[in-house]
């Protein structure tokens, strides 16, 4: 079982004072080194400049000293200087006075993890300075909406959120079996794209090419 933890987690030791004391494999391929490379050295190798020299850093290290579990994300540095994502637990051990001796850490990489939210989070800014969006509840309650959505409909933001996707349809249609039929699908999970009429305010007729997509939880339920 230890073999396959070993496997699949890098794990580091530390004297209470952040010195390393060993690592496994798997953390050294990793960060990029060599045990020869950071055994004796400080846990700080691993951080940035300003971390380094934060008073964080040094509670953080006093926490661990006085026996406090951390768990968490942390970005550290790697050898090459570049950066790598870490979900860790710092884990203090005890010896048999009741002292904190060491300190472990069992981490696992999340940096591709990262850099995909990163990404997404890129693409997700950019479609909302160049598209309108507003966003539901699944009975078709305004959430929110950003100032294109805004601009295009003539309305401003305490105007439209909380009522329905209703005041932007005509009145034949939003009590249309159509229109239902429209929101059901979308609570279905059914992904609607095409060219819609719409009414702004004031009546103002406005004809929008648009998808309405629906979003999942980490449960599937949208």
């Amino acid at each position: 079982m230890f073999d396959a933890i070993g496997n699949s987690f890098g794990i580091i030791g530390f004297k209470p004072d952040g010195t390393i004391i060993d690592a496994n494999d798997s953390f050294l391929r990793l960060m990029g080194y060599g045990a020869a490379d950071i055994i004796g050295r400080h846990h700080r190798i691993f951080v940035t400049v300003t971390e380094r020299d934060s008073a964080a850093y040094g509670e953080f290290w006093q926490r661990l000293r006085g026996g406090a579990f951390c768990s968490g994300e942390f970005r550290r540095i790697a050898k090459s200087g570049h950066d790598v994502w870490l979900r860790a637990s710092y884990v203090p051990v005890r010896n048999r006075a009741g002292k904190v001796a060491r300190v472990v850490k069992v981490a696992l990489d999340i940096t591709a993890e990262k850099r995909a939210a990163a990404e997404n989070e890129s693409i997700l800014n950019a479609i909302e300075r160049s598209q309108a969006v507003i966003k539901f509840a699944l009975d078709g309650t305004i959430l929110e909406a950003n100032d294109n959505f805004l601009r295009v409909m003539g309305y401003a933001r305490d105007e439209i959120v909380g009522r329905k996707h209703s005041m932007f349809a005509t009145p034949a249609y939003a009590a249309s079996r159509e229109y239902q039929a429209f929101w059901e699908r979308l609570r279905q999970g059914e992904f609607i794209a095409g060219d819609f009429e719409r009414v702004g305010k004031g009546g103002r007729h406005v004809w929008l090419q648009a998808t309405y997509n629906p979003v999942y939880d980490a449960e599937g339920k949208v």
